[in-house]
């Protein structure tokens, strides 16, 4: 019994280890193990090296991907661990391809789920699908549409300008017209309030500054008579009115704007020859100014006090003189309500000689009549009075 046992044993390892060659020799071409032509399965680890050797994720080494490796490690096929003396050559095919198929299978997943290039080898290269929306696609045309656009319209403006010039024409003669219109009307304004004040004041010509400071030299001694109070001032009186009301020391600007310059402006002389007529008063009295203990003089300040004190002051003297007024008081009637013929009549003529040419160059662009010019109301002996040459 034990004698028959054995033999079938050993038949069966006999029937075995005879089907395994003819297969390993079915499989390798007839070749022995140690010919050169033999042929041997292709192992994963090398597909799979072959196939991904560009990739910049790193490679599994091949002792990684041996046939015993769990199939937890393996990303891509799954592993099933094979027995190949229990396989003809027809099964043993059959998993082989299918491990190649899960291989490429993989690989396949592996790019689809890239969306940057791969680094590949120079001598092969790849393309690598790239993940891209349409709506962003849509959105870069139209952007690059829109700056074609705009860039052409540029170079059309630069290479082709307005071809006509002339149709500008219009708008630029509107412009100067109206302009000179303008002018018109403030000739025409100073011409109605001079005619105006001389009629119902009879007020003397409009000096120029070398005529008003040769003509105000011999008032120049009351500034001391004010500064001493041995002379009524009407504009002192109403300085010191402002002083008073103010609790500082010193006039601010605020303050400044307070208040009425009327009542500081010498009448038909205007501001700007009543500024004239303070340096006069400065360049002699600057040091008296000075050293006077006045509070009044102090609160306002000595150049303040010459400009809106004493020069109207002095010009009320030189209106009593040419005027022919009996009483100081007359003068500063006439000077209180000729402030408006100050500032749009006396203001506005030549304080200078020189500036005479520019105001007749000017009245003659506008093809206005000479009456329009202040010359042509300067009085002397030999020419008639203007007004009543107006009347007629």
């Amino acid at each position: 019994m034990s004698t028959n046992l054995g033999i079938s044993e050993i038949y069966s390892k006999l029937h075995w280890e005879v089907k395994f060659r003819m297969a390993k020799r079915s499989f390798t071409g007839g070749h022995g193990e140690s010919s050169p032509n033999a042929r041997r399965p292709r192992r994963i680890a090398d597909s799979r090296s072959d196939t991904l050797s560009s990739s910049p994720v790193r490679d599994t080494s091949p002792h990684e991907l041996d046939i015993n490796t769990s199939n937890e490690r393996l990303p891509f096929a799954k592993r099933v661990k094979t027995d190949t003396a229990v396989l003809d050559d027809q099964e043993l095919e059959m998993l082989l391809a299918k491990d190649q198929q899960g291989l490429e299978n993989g690989r396949m997943t592996y790019i689809k789920k890239r969306t940057s290039r791969s680094i590949v080898d120079a001598s092969h290269p790849q393309l690598v699908e790239q993940d891209i929306d349409a709506a962003d696609m849509v959105r870069t045309r139209r952007f690059h549409e829109e700056e074609d656009s705009l860039t052409a319209k540029i170079t059309e403006l630069e290479n082709d300008p307005p071809a006509d010039p002339v149709s500008l024409e219009p708008a630029r003669k509107l412009r100067k017209t109206s302009r000179a219109s303008v002018q018109r009307s403030h000739y025409a304004n100073i011409q109605s309030v001079r005619l105006r004040y001389v009629r119902e004041h009879k007020i003397p010509t409009v000096l120029f500054a070398n005529e008003l400071v040769q003509k105000v030299q011999k008032h120049l001694h009351l500034v001391e008579q004010i500064l001493s109070g041995k002379r009524a001032s009407l504009y002192y009186d109403n300085a010191r009115q402002a002083f008073s009301s103010s609790e500082k020391a010193v006039m601010s600007m605020a303050e400044f704007r307070q208040l009425d310059l009327n009542k500081f402006t010498a009448g038909f002389y205007g501001v700007k020859r009543q500024m004239r007529v303070a340096l006069e008063i400065l360049a002699r009295y600057r040091p008296l100014l000075e050293k006077k203990n006045n509070a009044v003089l102090k609160w306002w300040g000595v150049k303040d006090f010459a400009q809106y004190v004493l020069a109207p002051e002095l010009l009320s003297a030189l209106c009593q003189e040419e005027m022919s007024l009996p009483l100081l008081e007359d003068a500063w009637d006439v000077m209180e309500h000729t402030t408006e013929f100050g500032h749009i009549v006396a203001d506005n003529d030549p304080l200078e000689e020189w500036e005479v040419a520019a105001e007749e160059a000017a009245i003659a662009d506008l093809g206005i009549g000479k009456e329009y010019s202040s010359m042509f109301y300067r009085r002397d002996s030999n020419k008639a009075d203007p007004v009543k040459d107006e009347n007629t």
